[in-house]
């Protein structure tokens, strides 16, 4: 009997080949049926492709026309310029946008406004707008306040101070005026005993001058004397007693006098006419001393 050979079981090695030469041999159709439908795509996308490129460059000339165009020569800027009713027409309408954008914003504002409710934008905007106007109005308000108090304060202050100085000068002035009122009284009282004094000193005065002018010339009076006793030959009588009793008080009369003018001159003159009563005085004296010698009398017992 022939023994039968059994094949070797397979390997994982030859499986994976077997089923990469199955997968290659399915693939290939299907490679080419791709590679057949893919071609008028890229047909199509090459010329999409070269009409993009072509608008590229066209686009590039246009940039390059455009740049040289805005390219202005100082030329041509003095051309644009040479012509002033231009410049007038062109600022005339410049003037006019301006307005017109202006009237254009107030027309939208007030479109905006008759817009205006508590659930729109704008509405909202103008409340926080509002709510913050009012308190800044609020803060304003009380600076305000607060700041003219510390003024009206700052103002009482002053004005206390100033009514307490017055009333300590017044005080003061009114401590002044009792004292100077004081001092006019003393001062009257004095001014009238002065005048007192005065007075009677003007009266001595008046009266020693009288004395002094009946006492000035003695001499006369003891020659006319001797001359009337030389007629009646009764020379004896003018040695008596009364006569020389008369001229003692003479004497005396005339010292009072000249002491009573020394004082008035002293109190009411000059030193010169102090000095002056002095020669007056020593002359007297001179004057005294001839008439007693005359007389035969010793003037040192008149004087005793």
């Amino acid at each position: 009997m022939h023994s039968l050979k059994r094949k070797p079981p397979p390997t994982k090695d030859s499986e994976v080949r077997c089923n990469s030469f199955s997968r290659d041999t399915d693939e290939k159709p299907k490679i080419a049926i791709s590679n057949t439908e893919l071609a008028p795509r890229e047909n199509v996308l090459h010329v999409r492709l070269s009409a993009k490129e072509q608008e590229i460059q066209d686009l590039l000339l246009q940039i390059q026309e455009l740049k040289a165009s805005q390219i202005v020569h100082s030329g041509s800027i003095n051309s644009t310029f040479l012509d002033p009713a231009v410049n007038a027409l062109i600022q005339s309408l410049r003037e006019e946008l301006n307005k017109a954008k202006s009237a254009q914003e107030e027309t939208q504002n007030e479109l905006n406004a008759w817009k205006f409710t508590p659930d729109s934008n704008t509405g909202k905007r103008l409340m926080a707008k509002c709510r913050l106007l009012y308190q800044e109005n609020e803060e304003l308000g009380k600076m305000i306040s607060s700041g003219r108090l510390a003024k009206l304060e700052g103002e009482l202050a002053l004005q206390k101070n100033f009514s307490e100085e017055m009333k300590k000068s017044q005080s003061e002035l009114d401590e002044f005026l009792l004292e100077l009122d004081e001092d006019v009284e003393g001062m009257q009282s004095t001014i009238y005993f002065l005048q007192q004094q005065l007075r009677q000193t003007r009266e001595q005065l008046y009266a020693a001058q009288k004395e002094t002018e009946v006492l000035k010339n003695p001499e006369k009076i003891i020659k006319q004397e001797v001359a009337e006793a030389d007629r009646t030959e009764d020379i004896a009588l003018l040695f008596t007693p009364e006569k020389v009793n008369f001229s003692r008080k003479c004497d005396r009369l005339l010292k009072i006098a000249m002491k009573s003018l020394e004082d008035a001159k002293r109190a009411y003159y000059p030193p010169k006419l102090s000095l002056y009563g002095a020669h007056f005085k020593m002359a007297f004296m001179v004057k005294r001393s001839q008439c007693y010698h005359e007389l035969g009398v010793d003037i040192h017992d008149v004087d005793q």
